[in-house]
């Protein structure tokens, strides 16, 4: 399991949140490729990348040219989860385990979790993600942080999950 083949997936929609307690920030976008994609954060707040140029849409205000990081797109969708899926896997004492076989999108895959090491309750690091069967690209993640050196009082979850693949055509400009 490579980050490389990880992040395999184009024209594909993905639904991902993240936060504390009752912060939670959700996410929800269409990636077309790496310079087209749309990302709709807090309901109204959107981001549109045409052929490299950014746009950023709030509300019912009118579009504004911006410019983005130049690598803004890897903190997005599979990329971002690929990243710490990937990263915790290679930390010492964590074990990868296959588990039981996993449906995203209409896509068969095969669940991965793993387990960080015991350290008394300090802090839990889960994460499990399904990794298509043909190619695999990582289909969904969650990550769950918990213990008494935990961020925040209730701890920190991420969720990705891939929600259509070749359901996203070309992005236009708003």
């Amino acid at each position: 399991m490579t980050l490389s083949r990880l992040q395999r997936l184009t024209d594909y929609s993905f639904t991902s949140t993240v936060g504390s307690g009752t912060t939670i920030l959700k996410i929800a976008g269409a990636i077309h490729s790496s310079d087209d994609f749309m990302v709709t954060a807090l309901g109204s707040a959107k981001t549109y990348v045409v052929s490299g140029q950014a746009y950023e849409v709030l509300g019912p205000l009118a579009p504004q040219k911006i410019t983005v990081n130049p690598g803004y797109y890897q903190t997005l969708g599979e990329n971002a989860a690929a990243e710490a899926f990937a990263g915790l896997s290679k930390a010492s004492g964590v074990k990868v385990v296959a588990g039981r076989g996993c449906t995203v999108a209409g896509i068969s895959g095969t669940l991965y979790k793993e387990e960080t090491p015991g350290n008394g309750g300090l802090l839990t690091i889960a994460q499990e993600g399904c990794v298509a069967n043909q190619g695999g690209a990582l289909l969904s993640f969650q990550e769950v942080v918990s213990g008494s050196a935990a961020p925040g009082s209730a701890g920190h979850v991420y969720r990705f999950a891939v929600t259509g693949v070749g359901n996203v055509g070309s992005i236009r400009a708003p």
